[in-house]
Order: C-alpha cells, then sequence, then structure tokens
C-alpha cells in the first residue's frame, strides 16, 4: 500500500480583527469618568494630542457661560461676576424648589433628590451625636467611616482602638450605639449579624419569633442553601416550621439595610453624595427629538498644528526625529478617530432608542416598550455585543430632566416597579402595604403579580420591608415631634 502526500490549495475565510477596532471597543465600553482618565493619559503620553474642554452644565449639559448655565439659570446674564463665581450646584437646586413651589409643580423629580442627597455617614454623624459623649465622638467618625456600601463594618474592635488609641471596651460601647440607629441593622459586621440586629429591634416591638432566633443562630449556612430538611432535623423542627420562618425573614428582614434608607422623602446613601454626569442629553425639538451626544460637546480633540508643519518641513530634522514626529501625530489621529467612533456610535444607538420609545418620551414611564439590545443591534446594523459595550455605565438625560441608565430603557420591568413606587409613596407610613397588599393594589389597576414577584421587585428598587419600613416612620415621626 503506498501513501502518498499532497498539498493542494483550499479557500479559506478568516476575521482578521484590526488594532483600530480593538482600541475602538476598548474606548467605547469606557465609562465617562474613565474615558476623562484616558483623555489625560494619552494628553500626558502624547505631546501631538491638543485638546479644548468646555465646561458644561452637571444638570442639563448645556454649556456654561461665566460659570453658569443659561437653561438651568436663566437670569444668569444680570448677576455680576462674583454672583457668578459663587454659584454652585445647590443654588441650582434651591432655585429650582422656589419655581416649584411658585409653579405648584410636584412632579418626582429624580435630579433635584441627587443633587440634595444626604449621605448616610452625616446621618448617623449626626444622630450618635446626640447619643455619645463628645470624648467617643472620634470613635464613631472612624466607624462610620469604615461603612461598606451595605453599611456592614469592615473594621474589627482592636483596629478601631488601636487607630484612636482607646480601650476595647469603648469601642464596643460606640458600636452598640451605632447599631442602635436607623436604618436597623447597620453598624454589623455580616450579614447574620445584621438580621440578628433587625429581629432583636422586632422582638422589644412584640413581634419575637423564637424559631427565627435559633435558625439565625444555629443554622445560618443551610438557610442560605435552602437546606430545610437539615434545618428540621438538627432543631428538631417541622418543616413547616422552618418554611414559616423563611417566610418571616424574607418579609420582614434585610440583609441590606443601608440600600433601603429614607429620611425626609430621599434616599440616604453611605457614599458621598453627587451627580450622575449624562453622557447623552435627549432635547425636544418642534418635530420630535434631537439626540446631543454631550462628551462631544465636552471633548474638542486636534492634532497640535506644530506636529503637521514638522513634516511638511521634515528636511531639517534628523531621521530619528522624523520618526518620532510622525508617530506621535498617526497616534494622535488614531486615538481622535477612535473617540469619533465612540460618539458615533453613541448617537446611532440614542437615536435607535428615541425611534423605538417615542411614546415613552411623550408620555412617561408607563409607556416604556419591552425592548432588547439584540432588536437594536438589528436596527442599527451592528453586533449587539457592541451595543452592549457602547450602553455600559452610561446615562441619558431625558427631555424632561430626569437622568436615566441606558440599561433602563431594555428594563421590561422598570414600568412595574415605578407603579410599585408609585403606591408605596402614598401608603400610610405608619401602616405600611405589605408585598401581598401591593400585588393586590396591582391587580386593581390590570397588573397581575405575584407576591414573590412584588417581592422581589422590591427588593431591587432598595425598599425595606413593611415592618422595617413601619419602624422608620415611627422614628421619624417621634424625632418630628421631640
Amino acid at each position: 500500500m503506498d501513501l502518498e502526500q499532497n498539498q493542494s490549495l483550499l479557500p479559506q475565510i478568516n476575521i482578521n480583527i484590526s488594532a483600530k477596532l480593538i482600541t475602538s471597543l476598548k474606548i467605547l465600553q469606557l465609562s465617562a469618568e474613565e474615558l476623562s482618565q484616558t483623555i489625560s493619559q494619552e494628553m500626558a503620553d502624547n505631546p501631538a494630542l491638543e485638546i479644548e474642554e468646555q465646561q458644561l452644565c452637571p444638570i442639563c449639559g448645556a454649556p456654561l457661560e461665566d460659570g453658569r448655565c443659561q437653561e438651568c439659570y436663566p437670569g444668569a446674564s444680570t448677576t455680576t461676576p462674583d454672583a457668578a463665581a459663587d454659584y454652585d450646584a445647590t443654588s441650582y437646586i434651591e432655585i429650582r424648589e422656589r419655581q416649584r413651589s411658585l409653579d405648584g409643580d410636584e412632579e418626582y423629580d429624580p435630579i433635584s433628590l441627587v443633587a440634595s442627597e444626604v449621605s448616610l455617614s452625616d446621618y448617623l454623624i449626626s444622630a450618635l451625636r446626640n447619643v455619645l459623649p463628645p470624648e467617643d465622638l472620634p470613635i464613631a467618625d472612624y466607624l462610620v467611616g469604615s461603612l461598606d456600601e451595605f453599611g456592614y463594618l469592615t473594621v474589627g474592635d482592636e483596629e478601631v482602638a488601636e487607630a484612636c488609641q482607646v480601650s476595647v471596651d469603648r469601642v464596643a460601647e460606640v458600636v452598640a450605639a451605632l447599631q442602635r440607629q436607623d436604618p436597623v441593622g447597620v453598624g454589623a459586621r455580616s450579614a447574620q449579624e445584621c438580621l440578628l440586629i433587625q429581629l432583636r429591634q422586632l422582638e422589644e416591638e412584640g413581634k419575637s419569633d423564637q424559631v427565627v432566633r435559633q435558625i439565625l443562630t444555629s443554622c445560618f449556612e443551610e438557610l442560605g442553601e435552602h437546606k430545610f430538611d437539615q434545618i428540621a432535623s438538627k432543631l428538631h423542627l417541622k418543616m413547616e416550621h422552618v418554611i414559616d420562618a423563611w417566610e418571616f425573614i424574607k418579609n420582614n428582614l434585610t440583609p441590606f439595610p443601608a440600600w433601603s434608607f429614607w429620611r425626609d422623602g430621599q434616599r440616604v446613601t453611605v457614599s458621598r453624595a453627587g451627580y450622575v454626569r449624562p453622557d447623552v442629553a435627549i432635547r425636544p425639538v418642534e418635530n420630535g427629538y434631537v439626540v446631543e451626544v454631550l462628551e462631544a460637546e465636552r471633548y474638542q480633540l486636534r492634532i497640535n498644528e506644530f506636529y503637521p508643519q514638522l513634516i511638511r518641513e521634515s528636511d531639517d530634522l534628523s531621521a530619528e526625529d522624523r520618526e518620532f514626529v510622525k508617530k506621535c501625530a498617526g497616534r494622535a489621529k488614531f486615538f481622535i478617530d477612535c473617540i469619533q467612533q465612540r460618539w458615533a456610535t453613541l448617537r446611532q444607538i440614542t437615536e435607535c432608542l428615541v425611534d423605538c420609545q417615542r411614546e415613552f418620551l411623550d408620555r412617561g414611564i408607563r409607556y416604556l416598550k419591552p425592548l432588547t439590545r439584540s432588536e437594536v443591534a438589528f436596527r442599527v446594523n451592528l453586533h449587539e455585543s457592541t451595543v452592549s459595550r457602547a450602553t455600559a455605565n452610561k446615562f441619558i438625560l431625558l427631555p424632561n430632566r430626569r437622568v436615566i441608565s441606558f440599561d433602563d430603557l431594555f428594563d421590561g420591568s422598570l414600568a412595574i416597579k415605578d407603579a410599585i413606587r408609585e403606591i408605596i409613596e402614598h401608603e400610610d407610613p405608619l401602616h405600611p402595604l405589605s408585598d401581598q397588599e401591593i400585588a393586590q393594589r396591582l391587580q386593581e389597576n390590570g397588573v397581575f403579580l405575584a407576591r414573590r414577584t412584588v417581592a422581589k421587585y422590591r427588593d431591587a428598587m432598595h425598599v425595606l420591608p413593611s415592618n422595617l419600613r413601619t419602624r422608620m416612620a415611627l422614628h421619624h415621626y417621634a424625632g418630628a415631634v421631640g
């Protein structure tokens, strides 16, 4: 048997991904803050790149004139330069509040909530000043500054004692005082401790459940893994009692206390308050809407005119210098092209969203249509992954001045969540609605959801269960009366 080896040519298609495409995709998925850092780094590395940065209003994205926004503060032209220098976002909120009081407009305005947001740190320090002696306030400051985004303490008593040069017992007393503050469960060091703190509060209000305490104390890991049969066997309980305890925990306790704290109608967060800077603005015009990519308005990128001139007159340069000048100019052009491609893609996708969600823009969140990224990708002739990169960690300024995430336009549950939010906002603060009652209210309006689905959406909105909302309402009412 003879074996022969032959070579033949066969047609084959290979996809070659260019460096420009890879860089464009990386730049496309950057957030606004990351893009700013990338541009600053490129400016430092490449002397051929120049940038002129236009100051934009952090509220509406319009250009500032003499430090003021003509859209948000139309009376700026009549003010003195000194007054303009003192203008900041706080004065804008005060002006908007006066306008709202004059116009009688009490529409839900998340921008004002973001701008006037109070940090949980400030709230807790203020509360602890009323219950601690002055000499313990530095300990309180250290503890509150060590809370993570969930409201958990990230330091041990010994570490705090060493940092503040006090005894461990004093630290423990301040920790105990912190854990007695709202939101219930703040200052815990684990989810288990957080739930036990909340359970202790319910027990003080006469809503005790010894089975729940047994399970949280002795079978917390099994509870998290839903091993109800092992819990029943270990604690010598009936399975139905374990299931009832699990339902009690879901309906009355939360492992994320800092997410759900509201004070005076505003959400209080662990982090410092700040604005969400929109990346794209949808402006109303006579015949509909127009899309503005605010980054394109903010950054004016160009090649330093000195470098093209050097290239034209390169006879006086050495070969090494000539190569360096060409390399810098080429790199600057490459970078500018990638940035402009990002802006073009953002504009293209947003214009598609305007076409698809016109009724939402005209009439509000209840008219938001179900939409997927793949549908948008098909409409604009892009890959779905490109749409995902372009919309990740980016925000849109709507015509009504609300700032929302791009992700919200692809969230089919957003309209239902808004209905739940409205029901909770209009409930009796001293007698909050349970998840089952919220489901019944939704059913009356033609929206049929199971109680568990309502609970899931409520958790996603970072809203406390009804029992904890009752406790916080009573706390705030007692504080107002006092």
